[in-house]
């Protein structure tokens, strides 16, 4: 849906949209993942996926050459 989304608004807007796709791996399964990752990235826009652990999109942590990684903050007593 998001790929067909994706060249909805190119078509309509003649540029590619920014895509910001929040933790597949708690929605998919791997194969529907990797399928997801590789038309998101084929699209043509810029895409900013988001997981828990590098691993659970390994299709982009092993392509990628920056992530920003958010520490958990502790609170302390």
């Amino acid at each position: 849906i998001l790929a067909s989304l994706a060249d909805y608004i190119r078509q309509e807007n003649g540029a590619a949209p920014v895509m910001l796709v929040d933790d597949l791996a708690a929605e998919l399964d791997d194969v529907l993942r990797h399928r997801a990752v590789e038309l998101l990235t084929e699209s043509g826009g810029q895409c900013f996926f988001t997981a828990i652990r590098p691993s659970d999109l390994p299709e982009i942590a092993s392509s990628v050459s920056e992530v920003f990684h958010v520490e958990q903050a502790r609170a302390k007593h």
